[in-house]
């Protein structure tokens, strides 16, 4: 008795022993998991968190593109109206210098009889006037038309200025964009490896409980089960001495058990 008591022991042991490295192995497994999950979000964080400066990038791009197109459209209507104004120019100076040549050649005589030919003094002063008008009329033209002109280059070589500054921001712009698609694609694939990594962990892990499971299940049937050589000698007394309780009609006997490789279950004291 004592025996096959010690011998239940020894099992009960080993049964704990076994049970309990497979349970200390299960929070290796867990911990690996819950890591892996906290990366899994934080990568994913980072990656919303790329996307958005992508979007706010591109519609940044977006806006410098419309406001090149606009400042481009801008720099053709100036240099077509610097284009006319520098024609109205050169033909206000070659019809100046057409009348002033002509009243260098002729223009002595044709002003001197002009003037005395005056009928009063103040036809006199009137026909001076004009012809001083005249000249002046053509000085002040061309002026105008001098300062029209450098309005209208001023104002191209400063939109070309702001243009080229547009320009430098949408490279920049451009550039900005392609370190960020490449930071993005990174990221998505450290989140695709840790994903990988993550399903593989959890994958152990349900393994690891599983056979853990089958390991604990195994255990307490073997509590349960014994061999029959080693309860024989102790289950044959007992049952001999309870024959009208337990088996009525049937007589026991050591002699009339069969030796045979079988079972008997027993309740656990």
């Amino acid at each position: 008795m004592n025996m096959h008591k010690k011998r239940i022991a020894r099992r009960g042991a080993a049964f704990v022993c076994a049970f309990g490295v497979a349970l200390s192995a299960m929070p290796v497994h867990a911990a690996e998991v819950k890591s892996l999950e906290d990366k899994t979000s934080n990568l994913q964080s980072q990656l919303e968190g790329i996307n958005q400066d992508l979007v706010t990038l591109s519609n940044k791009i977006a806006e410098t593109e419309a406001e090149i197109e606009e400042s481009n459209n801008e720099v053709y209507r100036l240099e077509a109206s610097l284009q006319i104004s520098r024609n109205n120019e050169e033909k206000q100076y070659e019809t100046m210098k057409t009348r002033i040549k002509y009243m260098y050649e002729n223009g002595s005589e044709t002003m001197i009889t002009m003037l005395f030919t005056a009928d009063s003094m103040g036809d006199f002063l009137n026909k001076a006037e004009f012809i001083q008008n005249i000249t002046d009329y053509d000085k002040e033209m061309l002026e105008n038309m001098m300062e029209i002109r450098q309005g209208i280059e001023t104002q191209e070589e400063d939109l070309k200025s702001q243009q080229q500054e547009l320009t430098d921001l949408q490279s920049q712009l451009n550039t900005e964009q392609q370190n960020l698609q490449a930071k993005a694609a990174a990221t998505s694939t450290d989140l695709a490896t840790v994903n990988a990594q993550l399903q593989a962990a959890r994958e152990a892990q349900a393994k690891q409980e599983e056979e853990a499971q089958k390991k604990h299940r195994k255990k307490r049937q073997s509590r349960h089960q014994l061999p029959l050589e080693i309860i024989l000698p102790e289950a044959v007394p007992i049952i001999t001495a309870l024959p009208n309780l337990l088996i009525p009609e049937v007589i026991i006997t050591p002699g009339a058990v069969p030796v045979m490789e079988s079972i008997i279950f027993l309740p656990v004291v």
